[in-house]
């Protein structure tokens, strides 16, 4: 499972690493090299995330999918987030027993809008489709950044290719807000990539099985 978050604010924060030293991210400097606390830079980074307004975002599947009704499985999905109530999305996947579809949706406070992934038409959607509550970017970023474990960070420098990359592990309970019901009592492997300069998240990659579709 990978997701892709591709951030954007009105004002976006002043360039922190630039304006501060040191930063609660960095140890003790080194003649040799500046130590990069990872627990710190995800806290940061999480920070960062809270703060935003808007962002957008994109999620693909390398295997599985996402069940959003019955019948109908998702395998990615790209939109605008817009808190604390907004979403626009458009998604591919299959329907029924293998018809592939495409389709886009629209939430805003307590109303659905969702083409019709067979005419393209928009109409008002299912009833039983509550779009916030089983997809919640806004809220699964947020549970996911503060409680991954065993951190480590990959990358060698503060600046390597412009991010930084941490790993660890994460619960899958804690991504059901990204992916809807998800596996109990199972752990997955995380990637983190966090732009270096402005802290903001940029991708996040989940390695194993997270939903029950998920290979």
């Amino acid at each position: 499972l990978l997701i892709i978050v591709g951030c954007q604010s009105g004002n976006p924060p002043e360039p922190i690493v630039d304006h501060i030293r040191p930063s609660p991210i960095f140890a003790k400097a080194t003649a040799t090299a500046t130590p990069i606390n990872p627990s710190s830079l995800l806290k940061l980074s999480g920070e960062v995330m809270e703060g935003l307004e808007t962002f957008h975002f994109r999620l693909d599947h390398r295997k599985g999918g996402l069940e959003f009704l019955p019948g109908l499985i998702i395998n990615d999905i790209e939109g605008d987030v817009v808190k604390p109530d907004k979403i626009s999305v458009s998604f591919n996947g299959l329907l029924g027993s293998g018809l592939a579809i495409k389709s886009s949706l629209i939430a805003f406070e307590d109303q659905v809008y969702m083409t019709n992934p067979l005419t393209g038409q928009w109409t008002a959607g299912p009833e039983a489709v509550n779009a916030l509550g089983f997809f919640n970017p806004n809220q699964g970023v947020q549970m996911m950044m503060s409680q991954i474990s065993q951190l480590t960070l990959v990358n060698s420098g503060p600046y390597a290719n412009g991010s930084f990359t941490i790993s660890g592990r994460l619960a899958t309970h804690t991504l059901t807000p990204l992916v809807g019901s998800t596996l109990e009592d199972s752990v997955v492997k995380v990637e983190l990539t966090i732009d270096s300069r402005l802290f903001y998240l940029l991708e996040a990659k989940f390695i194993g099985a997270v939903t029950p579709n998920d290979s």
